[in-house]
């Protein structure tokens, strides 16, 4: 006889949801004292919820708590409770306290596992395994469709989110009912260990199921060497025969040299890099693989040859390289027709030799074009110097050389003798960057097309202003010590 059908609905708060059978007699008590029928007695089953059902489950391990425990006698002492008995009285309630959650607990797993037992989810005698049912999965999955799903499940889930709402483990935070279902409906049962197995498989089943899987994968493993060999063979073979073909052709086109000295690509470039300085097709070349480095040849292999790629082919190239007078070698190299390494070692020795010519001769060049603009610059300071003597605007003997420092500090320090020198010392406050870059006149040797204001500088030199050597300016005819008597007497009168 089955179990009836649920209402749904809690007998004692009335709530209606989800609800748990509760054994008003328990089903450990019927079983212990042969009662099955008990069990699916509906006389003996109320519905309740799983808030209820808890609360209910406590009380019934206080009631045990309660029969069990020795009643204490009040002994009435005139004594008074020492320090030493009130620690013993407080790890005593500790003791108790503990035992009594320890005991709560044991009596919820308990509930726990007659519920599971009554769905038929709980496997009675938990087996002795060395491995968790993950590993298990894992193991098998090559050999067993369900044990595929559910490694592949266990990936990134774990079984803490499996847990049912009857399950003493269950975690309503992570829990996945949907998953937890499908878990069940696919043989999985509970443990008394709070672990997984499957119903119906003992520990020799599955140590067996490991070693077929095992010896399997292995096979497979091996049938897949054997298969990567057979290929690689076959396909070695083909290129062996394609080459020998393409061989016989590129020989009948006299550009192929069995007897080259090289055969691969890195020697063609290295030679190619130390002749290219006096071999101006070296240097093509050179150029050509140095900007296609990742592919070198692949452009350039005719059609007739057994590396020849037509996705990458360049036909005006490859015709071109032949041309030049290069052929083709073993192992799919390149070199230079009829070209021996006694010949290759002289050629690069005469290139390294030419190098070096070639690099005396720039320096040189360089020299002599270092020398010829400092002779041009030296005449053309010169003209520029007998143009502005010519119009007296040139002081070779001036006191000031090369920067405007000394002019503005005089210009500044007269500003309040005359409306000339207050308009000068405007300008150089404004212009604080090469204050002389718009004054230099259009025969002056700094003189800047771009920054040259030709009214500034008339009135420049107009003022009494003049050029002096190394590109400064400094007033005609006056001496450093008259200037600073000139600035003190004027400091003077301001006061």
């Amino acid at each position: 006889m089955g179990l009836p059908q649920k209402t749904k609905n809690c007998s004692i708060c009335k709530k209606r949801g989800y609800t748990e059978w509760h054994h008003i007699i328990s089903q450990h008590h019927a079983k212990k004292t042969g009662q099955d029928d008990l069990i699916t007695n509906p006389d003996n089953l109320i519905e309740l919820c799983k808030r209820c059902h808890d609360q209910t489950t406590a009380s019934m391990v206080r009631k045990r708590l309660t029969k069990q425990g020795k009643p204490l006698k009040k002994v009435t002492t005139r004594k008074k409770t020492t320090q030493r008995n009130r620690v013993r009285q407080t790890t005593k309630s500790v003791v108790i306290d503990k035992q009594n959650r320890k005991n709560e607990q044991n009596q919820i797993v308990e509930t726990s596992l007659e519920t599971l037992e009554l769905r038929g989810v709980l496997i009675q005698n938990t087996p002795r395994l060395r491995i968790t049912l993950e590993k298990y999965l894992l193991a098998v999955k090559t050999e067993d469709e369900l044990a595929e799903k559910w490694s592949e499940y266990f990936i990134t889930k774990r079984l803490q989110n499996l847990y049912p709402e009857d399950h003493w483990l269950h975690n309503s935070e992570i829990f996945d009912e949907e998953k937890s279902h499908d878990f069940e409906n696919d043989g999985f049962c509970w443990l008394k260990n709070g672990r997984a197995w499957i119903s119906e498989l003992s520990v020799e089943k599955a140590n067996y199921n490991i070693n077929l899987a095992n010896i399997r994968n292995e096979q497979r493993s091996v049938v897949e060497q054997l298969q990567n060999v057979a290929a690689t063979e076959h396909e070695q073979r083909r290129m062996k025969d394609l080459e020998n073909i393409s061989i016989e052709c590129l020989q009948s086109r006299n550009v192929y040299d069995d007897q080259s000295p090289v055969n691969n690509f890195n020697q063609l470039y290295s030679y190619l890099q130390q002749v290219s300085v006096n071999d101006e097709i070296a240097k093509k070349w050179f150029d050509y693989f140095s900007t296609h480095r990742s592919n070198h040849l692949q452009q350039l292999y005719p059609e007739d040859h057994w590396l020849h790629n037509k996705e990458n082919f360049h036909e005006i190239l490859s015709k071109e390289f032949e041309e030049d007078g290069f052929c083709w070698t073993s192992k799919g190299g390149a070199w230079k027709r009829n070209l021996s390494m006694k010949q290759t070692k002289i050629e690069i020795q005469l290139a390294n030799i030419r190098m070096k010519e070639k690099n005396l001769i720039a320096q040189e060049e360089k020299r002599e074009k270092v020398e010829s603009d400092r002779k041009e610059e030296l005449e053309r300071i010169e003209n520029s110097i007998i143009d502005m003597v010519e119009r007296n605007v040139y002081d070779q003997n001036a006191p000031v050389k090369g920067n405007a420092r000394n002019l503005i500090s005089y210009i500044d320090g007269m500003k309040t003798e005359s409306e000339i020198y207050l308009n000068w010392a405007d300008y150089f406050s404004e212009n604080r960057s090469r204050p002389l870059l718009k004054l230099y006149p259009i025969d002056h040797w700094l003189h800047s097309s771009s920054q040259f204001d030709k009214k500034l500088s008339q009135q420049f030199e107009k003022d009494g202003f003049c050029w002096t050597p190394n590109g400064g300016a400094w007033k005609i005819g006056l001496t450093l010590e008259v200037a600073k008597a000139e600035v003190d007497l004027a400091k003077a009168k301001s006061r």
